[in-house]
């Protein structure tokens, strides 16, 4: 973002989340930036309401995450129908497909022009299938057969 606010581009990023169990420098350095309160904004504690508001208003999700278990936001920001940025990494991959936009992980100049471009238009929502109950159990039951028959690669329901 300071990239294009430095290029002119008059945008809010807003960051939804506690910051991590050794990230002092990181926010050291939100809360103490020019922008922060007016153009960076942090919500550490956001509720469900605030959450659900902040993915109706949003223009895309950018999810720039370099480990990930699962990545809850991608399918938050499907649900909302709101596009995707996210960077490329197995586990997003698996769960999206090619529904959404991906730059190489750490590359900021990708994630930049990938920002500038779902700021000049609106980017098309991603489409993924997602896990209901029924699936997930039923998933979750395979797990257990497998894991109980001494199975190294258990099987996916699709």
């Amino acid at each position: 973002m300071e990239r294009l606010w430095a290029e002119g581009v008059n945008a809010q990023l807003v960051l939804v989340g506690r910051y991590g169990w050794s990230a002092h420098w990181l926010r050291s350095r939100i809360e103490s930036h020019a922008e922060f309160g007016t153009r960076l904004i942090w919500r550490d504690r956001a509720g469900d309401a605030e959450l659900a508001a902040l993915y109706r208003r949003a223009t895309a999700l950018v999810y720039p995450s370099v480990c990930e278990g699962f990545g809850l936001p991608l399918i938050e920001a499907r649900h909302y129908g709101l596009p995707v940025i996210a960077s490329d990494i197995p586990v997003f991959r698996e769960i999206a497909g090619d529904s959404v936009r991906y730059f190489p992980a750490l590359d900021d100049d990708a994630l930049a022009a990938l920002m500038r471009e779902a700021l000049a238009r609106r980017q098309p929502p991603p489409d993924f299938p997602t896990l209901d109950w029924a699936r997930a159990c039923a998933g979750m039951a395979l797990l257990a057969r497998d894991m109980a028959a001494g199975r190294d690669h258990p099987r996916r329901v699709a």
